[in-house]
Protein backbone atom coordinates (compact mmCIF):
# COMPACT_ATOMS: atom_id res chain seq x y z
CA UNK A 1 0.00 0.00 0.00
CA UNK A 2 1.15 3.51 -0.67
CA UNK A 3 0.06 6.26 1.66
CA UNK A 4 -0.62 9.80 0.42
CA UNK A 5 0.35 12.38 3.01
CA UNK A 6 -0.05 16.12 3.20
CA UNK A 7 2.36 18.05 5.38
CA UNK A 8 1.77 21.67 4.44
CA UNK A 9 2.68 21.80 0.75
CA UNK A 10 5.92 19.92 1.21
CA UNK A 11 5.27 16.20 0.70
CA UNK A 12 2.97 15.24 -2.14
CA UNK A 13 3.45 11.49 -2.05
CA UNK A 14 5.54 9.11 0.06
CA UNK A 15 6.80 5.62 -0.68
CA UNK A 16 5.27 3.54 2.11
CA UNK A 17 6.32 -0.05 2.95
CA UNK A 18 4.35 -3.21 2.45
CA UNK A 19 5.35 -6.78 3.15
CA UNK A 20 8.77 -7.46 1.67
CA UNK A 21 8.93 -9.52 -1.50
CA UNK A 22 9.14 -9.19 -5.27
CA UNK A 23 5.92 -8.66 -7.16
CA UNK A 24 4.84 -10.79 -10.09
CA UNK A 25 5.37 -9.78 -13.70
CA UNK A 26 7.80 -7.23 -15.04
CA UNK A 27 9.46 -5.65 -12.01
CA UNK A 28 9.52 -1.91 -11.40
CA UNK A 29 12.27 -0.12 -13.36
CA UNK A 30 13.29 -3.24 -15.30
CA UNK A 31 13.98 -0.98 -18.28
CA UNK A 32 16.46 1.06 -16.23
CA UNK A 33 18.33 -2.09 -15.19
CA UNK A 34 18.47 -3.24 -18.80
CA UNK A 35 19.69 0.20 -19.87
CA UNK A 36 22.84 -0.01 -17.78
CA UNK A 37 23.41 -3.67 -18.57
CA UNK A 38 23.33 -2.78 -22.27
CA UNK A 39 25.66 0.17 -21.65
CA UNK A 40 28.19 -2.11 -19.95
CA UNK A 41 27.92 -4.65 -22.77
CA UNK A 42 28.64 -1.90 -25.29
CA UNK A 43 31.64 -0.74 -23.28
CA UNK A 44 33.04 -4.28 -23.25
CA UNK A 45 33.11 -4.06 -27.04
CA UNK A 46 34.29 -0.47 -27.40
CA UNK A 47 34.41 2.71 -25.33
CA UNK A 48 33.48 4.58 -28.48
CA UNK A 49 30.39 2.46 -29.01
CA UNK A 50 29.35 2.93 -25.39
CA UNK A 51 29.68 6.71 -25.45
CA UNK A 52 28.16 7.17 -28.90
CA UNK A 53 25.13 5.04 -28.04
CA UNK A 54 24.38 6.19 -24.53
CA UNK A 55 25.71 9.75 -24.14
CA UNK A 56 24.28 12.97 -25.50
CA UNK A 57 26.27 14.84 -28.12
CA UNK A 58 27.01 17.67 -25.64
CA UNK A 59 27.57 15.39 -22.63
CA UNK A 60 29.48 16.72 -19.62
CA UNK A 61 31.76 14.11 -18.04
CA UNK A 62 33.12 15.15 -14.65
CA UNK A 63 35.71 12.58 -13.60
CA UNK A 64 37.02 14.37 -10.54
CA UNK A 65 38.33 11.15 -9.06
CA UNK A 66 40.49 10.87 -12.19
CA UNK A 67 42.75 13.82 -11.31
CA UNK A 68 40.23 16.53 -11.91
CA UNK A 69 39.41 15.85 -15.53
CA UNK A 70 36.27 17.30 -17.09
CA UNK A 71 35.33 16.95 -20.74
CA UNK A 72 32.44 18.37 -22.71
CA UNK A 73 31.15 16.83 -25.92
CA UNK A 74 30.91 13.23 -27.02
CA UNK A 75 33.94 13.19 -29.32
CA UNK A 76 36.22 14.87 -26.79
CA UNK A 77 35.16 12.43 -24.08
CA UNK A 78 35.71 9.43 -26.35
CA UNK A 79 39.22 10.67 -27.13
CA UNK A 80 40.09 11.18 -23.47
CA UNK A 81 38.58 7.93 -22.23
CA UNK A 82 40.28 5.93 -24.98
CA UNK A 83 43.64 7.54 -24.25
CA UNK A 84 43.26 6.83 -20.53
CA UNK A 85 41.73 3.36 -20.54
CA UNK A 86 42.33 1.93 -24.00
CA UNK A 87 39.75 1.08 -26.61
CA UNK A 88 37.62 -1.08 -24.30
CA UNK A 89 35.91 -0.06 -21.07
CA UNK A 90 36.60 -1.83 -17.78
CA UNK A 91 34.32 -4.78 -17.14
CA UNK A 92 32.12 -3.75 -14.21
CA UNK A 93 29.28 -5.08 -12.15
CA UNK A 94 26.61 -2.91 -10.56
CA UNK A 95 26.24 -3.69 -6.87
CA UNK A 96 23.50 -1.06 -6.35
CA UNK A 97 21.38 0.95 -8.77
CA UNK A 98 19.62 4.07 -7.44
CA UNK A 99 17.05 6.02 -9.46
CA UNK A 100 15.20 9.28 -9.49
CA UNK A 101 12.83 10.55 -12.17
CA UNK A 102 15.58 12.19 -14.26
CA UNK A 103 18.73 10.21 -13.52
CA UNK A 104 20.48 7.38 -11.76
CA UNK A 105 23.43 6.53 -9.54
CA UNK A 106 25.37 3.27 -9.63
CA UNK A 107 27.78 1.68 -7.20
CA UNK A 108 30.11 -0.29 -9.46
CA UNK A 109 33.00 -2.70 -9.10
CA UNK A 110 35.47 -4.21 -11.51
CA UNK A 111 34.32 -7.67 -12.45
CA UNK A 112 37.82 -9.05 -12.94
CA UNK A 113 39.05 -11.33 -10.11
CA UNK A 114 41.32 -9.51 -7.71
CA UNK A 115 40.42 -6.04 -9.01
CA UNK A 116 40.19 -3.44 -6.27
CA UNK A 117 38.82 -0.52 -8.27
CA UNK A 118 35.24 0.59 -7.86
CA UNK A 119 33.24 3.64 -7.10
CA UNK A 120 30.11 5.63 -7.60
CA UNK A 121 28.81 7.09 -10.88
CA UNK A 122 25.93 9.59 -11.00
CA UNK A 123 24.00 10.27 -14.21
CA UNK A 124 21.49 12.82 -15.46
CA UNK A 125 19.55 11.80 -18.57
CA UNK A 126 17.92 13.98 -21.19
CA UNK A 127 14.43 13.53 -22.63
CA UNK A 128 15.80 11.26 -25.37
CA UNK A 129 17.21 8.79 -22.89
CA UNK A 130 20.83 9.85 -23.40
CA UNK A 131 23.25 10.66 -20.59
CA UNK A 132 23.60 14.43 -20.42
CA UNK A 133 25.85 14.56 -17.33
CA UNK A 134 28.06 11.83 -15.89
CA UNK A 135 29.81 12.45 -12.57
CA UNK A 136 32.42 10.15 -11.08
CA UNK A 137 32.98 11.34 -7.50
CA UNK A 138 35.93 10.28 -5.43
CA UNK A 139 35.74 8.28 -2.20
CA UNK A 140 36.54 10.44 0.78
CA UNK A 141 39.27 8.11 2.00
CA UNK A 142 41.01 8.45 -1.37
CA UNK A 143 41.00 12.26 -1.50
CA UNK A 144 44.56 13.56 -1.37
CA UNK A 145 44.31 17.11 -2.73
CA UNK A 146 42.01 18.72 -0.15
CA UNK A 147 43.16 20.10 3.17
CA UNK A 148 42.62 17.81 6.16
CA UNK A 149 40.61 20.46 7.99
CA UNK A 150 38.18 20.76 5.08
CA UNK A 151 37.77 17.00 4.92
CA UNK A 152 36.98 16.94 8.64
CA UNK A 153 34.32 19.63 8.16
CA UNK A 154 32.70 17.73 5.30
CA UNK A 155 32.72 14.35 6.98
CA UNK A 156 31.47 16.04 10.15
CA UNK A 157 28.54 17.41 8.18
CA UNK A 158 27.78 13.88 6.95
CA UNK A 159 27.68 12.64 10.55
CA UNK A 160 25.50 15.57 11.58
CA UNK A 161 23.12 14.86 8.70
CA UNK A 162 22.68 11.27 9.86
CA UNK A 163 22.14 12.23 13.48
CA UNK A 164 19.71 15.07 12.76
CA UNK A 165 17.46 13.07 10.43
CA UNK A 166 17.55 10.07 12.75
CA UNK A 167 16.44 12.25 15.68
CA UNK A 168 13.27 13.41 13.90
CA UNK A 169 13.78 16.89 15.35
CA UNK A 170 12.82 19.65 12.85
CA UNK A 171 15.13 22.20 14.47
CA UNK A 172 18.16 19.88 14.29
CA UNK A 173 17.45 19.16 10.64
CA UNK A 174 16.88 22.79 9.72
CA UNK A 175 20.23 23.93 11.15
CA UNK A 176 22.07 21.91 8.51
CA UNK A 177 20.54 23.81 5.58
CA UNK A 178 20.98 27.25 4.04
CA UNK A 179 18.07 29.68 4.19
CA UNK A 180 17.21 29.07 0.51
CA UNK A 181 17.93 25.33 0.51
CA UNK A 182 15.98 22.96 -1.72
CA UNK A 183 15.35 19.23 -1.17
CA UNK A 184 14.07 17.19 -4.13
CA UNK A 185 12.93 13.58 -4.11
CA UNK A 186 11.31 13.22 -7.52
CA UNK A 187 10.19 9.61 -7.10
CA UNK A 188 8.51 10.34 -3.80
CA UNK A 189 6.96 13.52 -5.20
CA UNK A 190 8.86 15.73 -2.75
CA UNK A 191 10.09 19.28 -3.19
CA UNK A 192 10.84 21.35 -0.12
CA UNK A 193 12.04 24.93 -0.65
CA UNK A 194 13.50 26.90 2.26
CA UNK A 195 15.08 25.91 5.58
CA UNK A 196 11.81 25.78 7.52
CA UNK A 197 10.10 23.60 4.89
CA UNK A 198 13.01 21.18 4.97
CA UNK A 199 12.84 21.04 8.76
CA UNK A 200 9.16 20.15 8.64
CA UNK A 201 10.05 16.97 6.72
CA UNK A 202 11.46 15.59 9.96
CA UNK A 203 7.94 15.40 11.45
CA UNK A 204 7.14 12.55 9.07
CA UNK A 205 8.77 10.25 11.61
CA UNK A 206 5.46 10.32 13.40
CA UNK A 207 3.47 8.82 10.49
CA UNK A 208 5.77 6.53 8.57
CA UNK A 209 9.25 5.73 7.36
CA UNK A 210 11.35 8.12 5.40
CA UNK A 211 14.29 10.41 5.96
CA UNK A 212 14.05 10.42 9.80
CA UNK A 213 14.78 6.69 9.83
CA UNK A 214 17.84 6.92 7.59
CA UNK A 215 21.15 5.69 8.92
CA UNK A 216 24.50 5.15 7.19
CA UNK A 217 25.09 2.21 4.94
CA UNK A 218 28.54 1.27 3.69
CA UNK A 219 27.60 1.28 -0.03
CA UNK A 220 28.84 -2.30 -0.32
CA UNK A 221 32.20 -1.31 1.06
CA UNK A 222 32.82 1.53 -1.38
CA UNK A 223 32.63 4.24 1.25
CA UNK A 224 29.61 6.17 2.55
CA UNK A 225 30.86 9.64 1.64
CA UNK A 226 32.10 10.90 -1.71
CA UNK A 227 33.33 14.32 -2.70
CA UNK A 228 33.08 16.39 -5.82
CA UNK A 229 33.97 20.02 -6.57
CA UNK A 230 31.79 21.26 -9.44
CA UNK A 231 33.66 24.55 -9.66
CA UNK A 232 36.86 22.70 -10.49
CA UNK A 233 38.87 23.60 -7.37
CA UNK A 234 40.86 20.74 -5.88
CA UNK A 235 42.71 22.40 -3.03
CA UNK A 236 42.05 24.58 -0.03
CA UNK A 237 38.42 25.33 0.82
CA UNK A 238 36.21 24.83 -2.25
CA UNK A 239 33.34 27.17 -3.06
CA UNK A 240 31.05 24.15 -3.47
CA UNK A 241 31.54 20.59 -2.32
CA UNK A 242 29.30 17.68 -3.02
CA UNK A 243 28.69 14.80 -0.63
CA UNK A 244 27.24 11.48 -1.77
CA UNK A 245 25.84 9.38 1.08
CA UNK A 246 24.34 5.89 0.85
CA UNK A 247 21.62 5.53 3.49
CA UNK A 248 18.95 3.14 4.63
CA UNK A 249 15.77 3.30 6.67
CA UNK A 250 14.04 0.38 8.37
CA UNK A 251 10.31 0.28 9.08
CA UNK A 252 7.67 -2.43 9.36
CA UNK A 253 10.29 -5.09 8.67
CA UNK A 254 11.37 -3.62 5.34
CA UNK A 255 14.59 -1.79 4.54
CA UNK A 256 14.48 1.16 2.16
CA UNK A 257 17.83 2.17 0.70
CA UNK A 258 18.58 5.51 -0.84
CA UNK A 259 21.41 7.77 -1.90
CA UNK A 260 21.50 11.51 -1.26
CA UNK A 261 23.62 14.07 -3.08
CA UNK A 262 24.28 17.18 -1.01
CA UNK A 263 25.61 20.42 -2.50
CA UNK A 264 27.43 22.24 0.28
CA UNK A 265 28.53 25.88 0.41
CA UNK A 266 30.00 27.65 3.42
CA UNK A 267 29.26 24.66 5.61
CA UNK A 268 25.52 24.54 4.82
CA UNK A 269 23.52 22.28 2.52
CA UNK A 270 22.19 24.31 -0.42
CA UNK A 271 20.57 21.51 -2.41
CA UNK A 272 19.72 17.88 -1.75
CA UNK A 273 18.75 15.31 -4.37
CA UNK A 274 17.54 11.82 -3.41
CA UNK A 275 17.74 8.55 -5.35
CA UNK A 276 16.02 5.25 -4.42
CA UNK A 277 17.64 1.82 -4.71
CA UNK A 278 15.78 -0.39 -7.16
CA UNK A 279 15.63 -3.56 -5.08
CA UNK A 280 14.24 -1.87 -1.99
CA UNK A 281 11.57 -0.01 -3.97
CA UNK A 282 10.47 -3.29 -5.51
CA UNK A 283 10.33 -4.98 -2.14
CA UNK A 284 8.89 -2.21 0.00
CA UNK A 285 6.48 -0.32 -2.26
CA UNK A 286 2.91 -0.96 -3.31
CA UNK A 287 3.11 -2.65 -6.74
CA UNK A 288 -0.20 -1.24 -7.91
CA UNK A 289 0.99 2.27 -8.70
CA UNK A 290 4.77 2.60 -8.67
CA UNK A 291 6.29 5.93 -9.55
CA UNK A 292 7.67 6.23 -13.07
CA UNK A 293 10.79 7.91 -14.35
CA UNK A 294 13.04 8.55 -17.34
CA UNK A 295 13.19 4.85 -18.26
CA UNK A 296 9.47 4.61 -19.11
CA UNK A 297 9.12 4.45 -22.88
CA UNK A 298 12.84 4.95 -23.55
CA UNK A 299 14.24 2.49 -26.07
CA UNK A 300 17.82 1.36 -25.70
CA UNK A 301 19.92 3.73 -27.82
CA UNK A 302 21.09 1.96 -30.96
CA UNK A 303 23.50 2.71 -33.75
CA UNK A 304 22.09 2.44 -37.22
CA UNK A 305 24.64 0.01 -38.57
CA UNK A 306 23.79 -3.27 -40.24
CA UNK A 307 25.61 -6.29 -41.63
CA UNK A 308 25.39 -6.15 -45.43
CA UNK A 309 27.64 -9.07 -46.32
CA UNK A 310 29.89 -11.85 -45.06
CA UNK A 311 33.13 -12.38 -46.94
CA UNK A 312 35.20 -15.57 -46.96
CA UNK A 313 38.83 -14.52 -47.33
CA UNK A 314 41.97 -16.52 -46.52
CA UNK A 315 40.01 -19.05 -44.55
CA UNK A 316 38.14 -16.64 -42.31
CA UNK A 317 34.66 -15.15 -42.37
CA UNK A 318 34.44 -11.35 -42.06
CA UNK A 319 31.23 -9.36 -41.66
CA UNK A 320 30.90 -6.05 -43.54
CA UNK A 321 28.68 -3.41 -41.98
CA UNK A 322 27.02 -0.62 -43.97
CA UNK A 323 28.71 -1.91 -47.09
CA UNK A 324 28.04 -1.82 -50.79
CA UNK A 325 29.46 -4.12 -53.47
CA UNK A 326 32.22 -1.57 -54.05
CA UNK A 327 33.12 -1.33 -50.35
CA UNK A 328 33.05 -5.10 -50.05
CA UNK A 329 35.48 -5.22 -52.98
CA UNK A 330 37.80 -2.92 -51.02
CA UNK A 331 37.66 -5.19 -47.96
CA UNK A 332 38.38 -8.31 -49.99
CA UNK A 333 41.27 -6.60 -51.76
CA UNK A 334 42.83 -5.45 -48.48
CA UNK A 335 42.56 -8.85 -46.77
CA UNK A 336 44.05 -10.60 -49.79
CA UNK A 337 47.10 -8.35 -49.60
CA UNK A 338 48.21 -10.12 -46.41
CA UNK A 339 47.77 -13.54 -48.03
CA UNK A 340 49.73 -12.44 -51.12
CA UNK A 341 52.52 -11.19 -48.84
CA UNK A 342 52.79 -14.65 -47.27
CA UNK A 343 51.38 -13.47 -43.94
CA UNK A 344 48.60 -15.05 -41.90
CA UNK A 345 45.39 -13.02 -42.16
CA UNK A 346 44.61 -10.41 -39.49
CA UNK A 347 41.98 -11.94 -37.14
CA UNK A 348 39.11 -9.59 -37.95
CA UNK A 349 35.47 -10.17 -37.03
CA UNK A 350 34.02 -7.23 -38.96
CA UNK A 351 34.79 -4.14 -41.04
CA UNK A 352 32.34 -1.24 -40.68
CA UNK A 353 31.97 1.85 -42.86
CA UNK A 354 30.35 5.21 -42.19
CA UNK A 355 30.96 8.66 -40.75
CA UNK A 356 27.86 8.63 -38.55
CA UNK A 357 27.42 5.00 -37.59
CA UNK A 358 29.47 2.12 -36.29
CA UNK A 359 31.00 1.53 -32.90
CA UNK A 360 33.58 4.28 -33.19
CA UNK A 361 33.30 8.04 -33.28
CA UNK A 362 34.61 9.67 -36.44
CA UNK A 363 35.58 13.17 -35.35
CA UNK A 364 37.68 15.45 -37.47
CA UNK A 365 41.11 14.12 -38.43
CA UNK A 366 40.20 10.49 -37.62
CA UNK A 367 40.02 8.13 -40.57
CA UNK A 368 39.40 4.86 -38.77
CA UNK A 369 40.00 2.65 -35.79
CA UNK A 370 40.74 -0.95 -34.83
CA UNK A 371 39.30 -2.38 -31.60
CA UNK A 372 40.74 -5.69 -30.37
CA UNK A 373 39.05 -7.77 -27.66
CA UNK A 374 40.18 -11.27 -26.66
CA UNK A 375 42.36 -11.66 -29.73
CA UNK A 376 39.73 -10.69 -32.31
CA UNK A 377 39.45 -7.26 -33.90
CA UNK A 378 36.75 -5.04 -35.33
CA UNK A 379 37.81 -2.43 -37.87
CA UNK A 380 36.02 0.86 -38.55
CA UNK A 381 36.58 3.06 -41.59
CA UNK A 382 35.18 6.59 -41.35
CA UNK A 383 34.16 6.85 -44.98
CA UNK A 384 31.17 6.30 -47.25
CA UNK A 385 31.22 4.84 -50.76
CA UNK A 386 31.45 8.31 -52.34
CA UNK A 387 34.69 8.87 -50.38
CA UNK A 388 36.22 5.54 -51.35
CA UNK A 389 35.40 5.61 -55.07
CA UNK A 390 37.50 7.85 -57.28
CA UNK A 391 34.75 8.19 -59.92
CA UNK A 392 30.97 7.79 -60.07
CA UNK A 393 31.22 4.24 -61.44
CA UNK A 394 33.83 3.24 -58.85
CA UNK A 395 36.21 1.87 -61.46
CA UNK A 396 39.09 2.85 -59.17
CA UNK A 397 39.40 2.82 -55.39
CA UNK A 398 40.89 5.81 -53.58
CA UNK A 399 44.57 5.24 -52.68
CA UNK A 400 44.02 7.12 -49.45
CA UNK A 401 41.21 4.88 -48.23
CA UNK A 402 43.00 1.74 -49.40
CA UNK A 403 45.87 2.82 -47.16
CA UNK A 404 43.52 3.60 -44.26
CA UNK A 405 41.93 0.15 -44.37
CA UNK A 406 45.30 -1.58 -44.68
CA UNK A 407 46.56 0.46 -41.71
CA UNK A 408 43.65 -0.60 -39.47
CA UNK A 409 43.94 -4.23 -40.58
CA UNK A 410 47.64 -3.99 -39.78
CA UNK A 411 46.73 -3.05 -36.20
CA UNK A 412 44.72 -6.26 -35.99
CA UNK A 413 47.64 -8.23 -37.41
CA UNK A 414 50.11 -6.66 -34.97
CA UNK A 415 47.88 -7.44 -31.99
CA UNK A 416 47.88 -11.12 -32.95
CA UNK A 417 51.45 -11.66 -34.17
CA UNK A 418 53.90 -9.24 -32.55
CA UNK A 419 55.24 -9.77 -29.04
CA UNK A 420 56.70 -7.25 -26.60
CA UNK A 421 60.30 -8.13 -27.47
CA UNK A 422 59.66 -7.31 -31.12
CA UNK A 423 57.92 -4.10 -30.10
CA UNK A 424 61.03 -3.05 -28.16
CA UNK A 425 63.30 -3.98 -31.07
CA UNK A 426 61.24 -1.90 -33.51
CA UNK A 427 61.24 1.11 -31.18
CA UNK A 428 65.05 0.85 -30.93
CA UNK A 429 65.45 0.39 -34.70
CA UNK A 430 63.38 3.48 -35.50
CA UNK A 431 64.65 5.57 -32.58
CA UNK A 432 61.19 6.20 -31.13
CA UNK A 433 60.29 7.15 -27.53
CA UNK A 434 57.98 4.17 -27.01
CA UNK A 435 55.52 1.70 -28.47
CA UNK A 436 52.14 3.14 -27.52
CA UNK A 437 51.66 6.18 -25.31
CA UNK A 438 48.87 8.67 -25.99
CA UNK A 439 51.03 11.55 -24.77
CA UNK A 440 53.29 11.24 -27.81
CA UNK A 441 52.35 12.69 -31.21
CA UNK A 442 50.87 10.13 -33.58
CA UNK A 443 53.98 9.80 -35.81
CA UNK A 444 56.18 9.14 -32.75
CA UNK A 445 54.27 6.09 -31.52
CA UNK A 446 55.80 2.75 -32.40
CA UNK A 447 52.43 1.06 -32.84
CA UNK A 448 51.32 3.62 -35.45
CA UNK A 449 54.58 3.49 -37.38
CA UNK A 450 54.38 -0.31 -37.33
CA UNK A 451 50.85 -0.28 -38.79
CA UNK A 452 51.93 2.13 -41.51
CA UNK A 453 54.93 -0.04 -42.34
CA UNK A 454 52.87 -3.23 -42.53
CA UNK A 455 50.37 -1.50 -44.84
CA UNK A 456 53.30 -0.24 -46.93
CA UNK A 457 54.94 -3.64 -47.21
CA UNK A 458 52.01 -5.83 -48.27
CA UNK A 459 51.28 -4.03 -51.57
CA UNK A 460 53.22 -3.80 -54.81
CA UNK A 461 52.52 -0.09 -55.28
CA UNK A 462 52.81 1.41 -51.77
CA UNK A 463 51.65 4.93 -51.09
CA UNK A 464 54.24 7.43 -49.81
CA UNK A 465 54.23 7.56 -46.01
CA UNK A 466 54.12 11.33 -45.65
CA UNK A 467 52.89 11.17 -42.05
CA UNK A 468 56.16 9.46 -41.11
CA UNK A 469 58.28 12.02 -42.90
CA UNK A 470 58.92 9.80 -45.97
CA UNK A 471 61.63 7.57 -44.44
CA UNK A 472 64.11 5.80 -46.76
CA UNK A 473 62.87 2.63 -48.40
CA UNK A 474 65.65 0.45 -46.95
CA UNK A 475 64.78 1.57 -43.43
CA UNK A 476 61.12 0.68 -43.98
CA UNK A 477 62.13 -2.69 -45.40
CA UNK A 478 64.24 -3.52 -42.34
CA UNK A 479 61.34 -2.59 -40.07
CA UNK A 480 58.86 -4.66 -42.11
CA UNK A 481 61.13 -7.69 -41.94
CA UNK A 482 61.65 -7.25 -38.22
CA UNK A 483 57.88 -7.27 -37.70
CA UNK A 484 56.95 -10.06 -40.12
CA UNK A 485 60.06 -12.15 -40.81
CA UNK A 486 59.55 -11.51 -44.53
CA UNK A 487 60.66 -8.99 -47.13
CA UNK A 488 58.13 -6.42 -48.37
CA UNK A 489 56.17 -7.46 -51.45
CA UNK A 490 57.70 -4.81 -53.67
CA UNK A 491 61.30 -5.63 -52.78
CA UNK A 492 63.29 -2.44 -52.19
CA UNK A 493 66.03 -4.06 -50.10
CA UNK A 494 67.31 -7.52 -49.19
CA UNK A 495 65.48 -9.09 -46.30
CA UNK A 496 67.25 -9.42 -43.00
CA UNK A 497 66.72 -12.25 -40.56
CA UNK A 498 64.73 -11.51 -37.46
Amino acid sequence: MRRALAVGAVWLLLLTPVACGERDGDAWATEAVRYFEAMDEAGARSISEQVRRFHAEDVLLDAWRSRGFTCTGRDACIEWLTARAGAVADVVTTSDLYLDATGAARAIRDAEPGADAGGLVVYELDVDGRIAVEVRPRAVDAVDSVEAAELRRLTGLADAYREAWSSGDPASVATLYAEDAVVVDSLAGVRAAGRDAVGRLARLAEVGPGPPMLRPDDLDGLGAVHLRFPDGSVGGEPAIAQLHLALRGDADGCTERSLVVLDVRDGAIRRERRFHEVGSVRACTDPADPERGWWEGVSLPALEDRITAHLEVAGQRVAVRNGTPELERLVRWALERFEDAGLPPPPVRSVSFGTDVGAVACPQERDGCCVTVDGTSEVYVCAEQDDVCVDSRCTELSPRWRQVLLHELAHAWLAAHVDQATERDLVALLGLPGWDWAGEPWPSRGIEQAAEIIAWGVVEDPAPLYRLGSPPCDRLARAFTLLTGRAPVHGCAPAITR
